[in-house]
């Protein structure tokens, strides 16, 4: 494996783990300033504070560190990008199926797509 995808996965890892410990600071950190997170729910979202925003809901509201189950289905990595694919439920939200793509440079999340079903319970 190359250096590149080496450390693509090393983040992509870190990032799935600070997601289901529901740890915002750590999850923002692996962004850069300017990134841009695209999902079909709320459209372009640009800048780290701003990604920060929205994952303070997910974290918090949707999917809350320890009354979430989540679950790592696939991870593929092939240089500066990663994909993983990806299910989680908690006491009020379920998530039978999401993938999410990342674009990482000089260490940090570049552009982030996600997509997935979101289910109200």
């Amino acid at each position: 494996m190359d250096p590149t995808t080496r450390e693509t996965r090393a983040l992509v890892e870190r990032h799935w783990d600070a997601l289901g410990r529901g740890d915002l600071a750590a999850l923002l950190a692996d962004y850069a300033e300017d990134a841009v997170l695209v999902t079909g729910t709320t459209g372009v979202t640009r800048g780290r504070e701003a990604i920060g925003t929205l994952l303070c809901v997910f974290v918090t509201d949707i999917l809350p560190s320890g009354s979430t189950r989540f679950v790592l289905e696939q991870t593929q990595v092939a240089g500066e990008t990663g994909f993983i694919v990806w299910s989680a439920e908690s006491g009020t939200h379920r998530i039978p199926y999401a993938g999410d793509t990342f674009i990482i440079r000089d260490g940090r999340i570049v552009v982030q797509t996600s997509a997935g079903q979101l289910l109200a319970k």
